[in-house]
């Protein structure tokens, strides 16, 4: 697939493979990956809003997925351009409708129009997770990825290996093996990912997770590796769970996404509750965004970013409020 090119390479430069990428920056502590800040307090990312000017839907750059997707890549971000990457011209082209979060629209059925995914700023909007493990992007020490553009470029030329569409961008850890996939098809193919380092075994590979992860590949009733292939993989603490421990099935509709009963019990209803104000999932809008990991509901998150966390005032116009580094709440 390296050698397809975009519908509309005309109008741009055409993007070169880096063989020399960074490699991701391994993810120090389980902690770090079970705690990660909220969607607005990321260095180099802002979240995105659910939809544009224009009233149009918004989605991701590579599963084209919209921010309120059941498939565990956390929220939409808005991710800058990094220095290296070629100028693209503008472009007319629309981008292709959102997916509808079926496995069958995951990512792209035809090469799009490439500059359609970046703004005039150069930027593009993208999952935390689907950007995160993406071959080439990294993470710097305050919590930064960078490269996420690239990956977007890279990922038009891509297929994914479970679903043959293009945006694939996260590849098989084994050596030599050229196999990619999206986020949502990693865990739906069976593929072994391992959250602290960020990388994934695909379903050939499989049998190299203890090597790979050590521990990690251990399920979490049973504190062993047992059958790898019968794992499922939390989308919430990175923790493994054996599919016949939890007497449950390992179907890839009830792999994509899911989350242990540790992280969240329902993913199907949309029965989430805002932690502050009782709200459930279903009364809200379907372009309602959640904060805090899925736990507070968009007015709450508003409400937070206009009251002092301390005294519980509405702020004066003229005072900026400060963000606390640990709760995020503002003083």
């Amino acid at each position: 697939m390296d050698e397809q090119k975009t519908n509309c390479d005309e109008n741009e430069s055409e993007p070169t493979a880096d063989d020399n990428a960074p490699t991701k920056k391994l993810v120090s502590s389980s902690e770090e990956s079970k705690a990660l800040p909220a969607a607005e307090d990321l260095s180099g990312a802002t979240s995105a809003p659910s939809s544009t000017p224009d009233g149009s839907v918004r989605a991701c750059a590579l599963c084209n997925c919209v921010e309120r997707s059941l498939h565990g890549q956390r929220e939409l971000r808005h991710f800058g351009p990094s220095s290296e990457r070629p100028t693209l011209k503008p472009s007319a082209s629309l981008l292709p409708q959102p997916g509808n979060d079926d496995l069958s629209s995951i990512g792209f059925s035809d090469s799009p129009c490439l500059a359609s995914f970046f703004d005039d700023s150069g930027g593009c909007l993208v999952h935390h997770w689907c950007a995160a493990w993406s071959e080439g992007v990294k993470q710097v020490d305050n919590e930064e990825l960078e490269n996420v553009d690239k990956a977007v470029i890279s990922g038009t030329q891509r297929l994914c290996e479970y679903c043959k569409r293009l945006g694939a961008t996260i590849r098989c850890h084994a050596e030599g093996c050229s196999r990619f996939y999206h986020f949502p098809c990693s865990a739906a193919s069976g593929s072994f990912q391992s959250m602290k380092q960020l990388v994934l075994l695909c379903p050939e590979h499989i049998d190299k997770a203890e090597e790979l992860a050590g521990e990690e590949s251990w399920c979490a009733v049973c504190d062993s590796a047992g059958e790898l292939t019968d794992l499922l993989f939390c989308t919430g603490c990175g923790l493994h769970y054996h599919a016949a421990c939890l007497e449950i099935g390992a179907t890839p509709i009830q792999r994509a996404g899911w989350q242990c009963p540790e992280c969240k019990v329902c993913q199907t209803c949309r029965c989430r509750v805002c932690m502050e104000c009782g709200v459930h999932g279903l009364g809200l809008p379907g372009s309602a965004q959640w904060f805090d990991n899925y736990a507070v509901c968009e007015g709450c998150q508003r409400h937070r970013s206009s009251v002092c966390g301390v005294c519980s005032k509405a702020a004066n116009t003229s005072v900026t409020l400060q963000s606390c580094s640990t709760c995020h709440r503002l003083v």
